[in-house]
């Protein structure tokens, strides 16, 4: 679900610190609601109040480290997976979705 929502944020924003930073938070934030809010009461019996009380101090350390990954790594990783690489001569010899009749 979180890699739907990641896809549908960046559809239409670019992909820059800022933006990973913003999508980090409402990840997290998304994530833990439904990891520690939702789940714990329903499957667990766990008091609401108790889940909250837990939750939010992991949430912060989670917000933390989410954010810092998204300044640090996020950027690192896109360029790695997205930048654009020159074709190969031999690439441009050999057209395998438009072959030449000889």
């Amino acid at each position: 679900m979180l890699g739907i929502l990641a896809a549908s944020y960046f559809e239409h924003k670019e992909a820059n610190i800022s933006n990973y930073v913003r999508f980090s938070i409402i990840g997290t934030l998304f994530f833990d609601v439904i990891t520690g809010l939702v789940v714990g009461p329903a499957f667990f019996h766990q008091p609401f109040l108790a889940a909250l009380s837990g939750q939010i101090p992991f949430t912060l350390f989670h917000l933390v480290g989410n954010v810092a990954f998204a300044v640090t790594l996020s950027p690192v990783i896109h360029h790695l997976l997205i930048k654009k690489r020159k074709p190969s001569s031999a690439a441009a010899l050999i057209d395998t979705f438009n072959p030449k009749v000889i």
